[in-house]
C-alpha cells in the first residue's frame, strides 16, 4: 500500500500525510514514506496538527502578499488652515495645543471625538429630593 500511494504522490500538486498506525508492524511503510519523501505520523491528531500548521502557513503567505485597494489621492484633508493655526501657536511661544485646537485638528483628519456640552446648574425635579 506505502508503494502505491507513494507513486501517487509523485504526480499529485496536493499535499499528501499520511497516518501509519502499528508500531514495528508497518515500519515497511514508514520507510517507504520517508524514501519518497512523504510525510507519516503516528496517529491522526499528529497529522491534523500538520495540515492546520500548512494550512495557517499558506494563509499567512496570501496576507503576506494581499495588495490593500489603492486611496484616492484627492482624499487628503485640508492641510492649510492647520498650518496656518500652528504658525500662530509657535509664534505665541507656546508648544501645546488648546482644547478647541487639537479637537480642529484631529476632527479635520476624520478622527471622531464625542459633543460636548457645558453643564449648567442642576435643576430641581423629582430626583435628588
Amino acid at each position: 500500500m506505502a508503494l502505491q500511494v507513494a507513486e501517487i504522490v509523485k504526480n499529485s500538486a496536493k499535499p499528501v500525510i499520511t497516518v501509519l498506525m502499528g508500531g514495528d508492524t508497518v515500519a515497511g511503510g514508514r520507510e517507504v514514506f520517508q524514501s519518497a519523501a512523504v510525510p507519516c505520523y503516528n496517529t491522526p491528531e499528529e497529522a491534523v496538527s500538520t495540515y492546520m500548521s500548512m494550512y495557517q502557513y499558506a494563509r499567512n503567505l496570501e496576507l503576506l502578499y494581499e495588495t490593500p485597494a489603492e486611496l484616492p489621492i484627492d482624499v487628503a484633508p485640508p492641510k492649510h488652515n492647520l498650518q496656518a493655526m500652528l504658525r500662530r501657536v509657535l509664534k505665541s511661544g507656546r508648544t501645546v495645543l488648546t482644547e478647541d485646537e487639537s479637537k480642529r485638528f484631529i476632527t479635520t483628519y476624520g478622527f471622531p471625538i464625542i459633543p460636548q456640552v457645558v453643564a449648567g446648574t442642576r435643576r430641581r425635579g423629582a430626583r435628588g429630593r
